[in-house]
C-alpha cells in the first residue's frame, strides 16, 4: 500500500528527523511533501536515501540545495512529479543532470536556472504536462522552444517574469503545444503585445476538447 510522507504544517530539520525515525516502511512511500518548510539538505538527503520508490516530490519554498536533488536523482528513479517552486538554492548544477524521462510535472519557478538546464530537459523530458520557470530571466526562446518541440503534451506553461523570452517563443508554443490549456506570460515585456495569438490557440484547443 502506497503512502505519503511529510507534514501538513511547516517543519524544520529536527522535526523531519523525528518523523523519519517513525517511518516503518520507507519503500512504500510514493509521495514526499515538505512544502513551505525550513528543512535543509541535512534532513532531506537522508530521506531520499530511504524512500527510493517515491514518485511525487513536493519541495516548494524549502531551503534545500542542489545536493538534495542530486541525491534524489541517484537514489529515486521513478519520480514523475517534482515541485521546487520558490527554492532559491536550486541551480543548473542539479537540473542540468535531471534524469527523469517519465516526468509529467516540473515546477522550477523562482529557481536559479538558465539555458544550461533547459538544454538537458529538452534531451530528457518527453511527457511534460506542466512546466513552470517563472522569473528565470536568463532562459531564451530558442532553448525553451527546443524543449516544447519534444513535449507536445504540455497543457500548462508558467512563464511569468521570463524577461529573456521574445516573440520567437509565440510561434514555438502555437506550433508545438496542441493541448495547451493555460499560460502565464505576465511580466514578460517582449511578449506583452503577442498574447492574442496564444489566446486564440488556447481557445481552439478548448473547442477541440
Amino acid at each position: 500500500m502506497s503512502t505519503q510522507f511529510g507534514s501538513e504544517s511547516p517543519i524544520d530539520d529536527d522535526k523531519l528527523f523525528k518523523l523519519m525515525t517513525k517511518l516503518k516502511k520507507p519503500l512504500s512511500v510514493e509521495t514526499i511533501s515538505l512544502r513551505y518548510s525550513t528543512v535543509t539538505d541535512a534532513s532531506v538527503i537522508p530521506l531520499f536515501r530511504l524512500c527510493t520508490n517515491v514518485k511525487k516530490v513536493l519541495l516548494s519554498e524549502t531551503l534545500i540545495s542542489d545536493q538534495s536533488l542530486l541525491t534524489l536523482f541517484v537514489n529515486c528513479p521513478n519520480v514523475t512529479k517534482l515541485d521546487c517552486d520558490g527554492c532559491p538554492y536550486i541551480t543548473d548544477e542539479s537540473i542540468s543532470n535531471l534524469p527523469y524521462r517519465k516526468l509529467v510535472y516540473l515546477n522550477l519557478n523562482d529557481c536559479e536556472i538558465t539555458n544550461v538546464s533547459i538544454r538537458n530537459l529538452a534531451k530528457i523530458c518527453r511527457k511534460l504536462s506542466y512546466f513552470g520557470i517563472a522569473n528565470c530571466g536568463r532562459v531564451t526562446s530558442k532553448c525553451l522552444g527546443s524543449l516544447l518541440r519534444q513535449n507536445s503534451e504540455i497543457k500548462h506553461l508558467f512563464l511569468y517574469g521570463c524577461q529573456g523570452l521574445n516573440v520567437l517563443i509565440v510561434n514555438a508554443i502555437i506550433e508545438n503545444c496542441p493541448q495547451l490549456m493555460s499560460i502565464n506570460i505576465n511580466e514578460c515585456p517582449k511578449l506583452i503585445d503577442h498574447y492574442r495569438p496564444i489566446e486564440r490557440h488556447i481557445n481552439l484547443v478548448d473547442k477541440r476538447l
